[in-house]
């Protein structure tokens, strides 16, 4: 499985239509919350998230600055692990092994 993330969020009408598991949910807790985020369909994009966390002189150069592409590279590389071990988790729990 091969998972992108380019935004914080994605609209549903971009997704061709899969089952939904909720039990999934279970694993960041606040499982309303989380459902009504997925349908408002607002949110900021990830190169902002990324632009708040530089410098003012760093945010000035932009997204093509190297301090972004650094910071955005670090960002994407985080979320890509907390991903893969929560789904190892759930499919541990589930008694189907972890990912390899």
């Amino acid at each position: 499985m091969a998972v992108r993330l380019w935004d914080a969020h994605y609209s549903i009408e971009d997704c061709i239509p899969l089952p939904v598991h909720e039990e999934l949910l279970s694993i960041v807790g606040k499982q309303e919350k989380y459902k009504k985020l997925t349908q408002t369909g607002s949110g900021k994009l990830i190169s902002d998230v990324v632009l708040q966390t530089l410098t003012r002189t760093e945010r000035k150069e932009g997204v093509t600055g190297n301090s972004f592409r650094a910071e955005k590279e670090h960002y994407e590389q985080a979320m890509n692990n907390v991903f893969n071990s929560l789904l190892d988790d759930i499919l541990l729990e589930s008694g189907m092994g972890p990912m390899v």
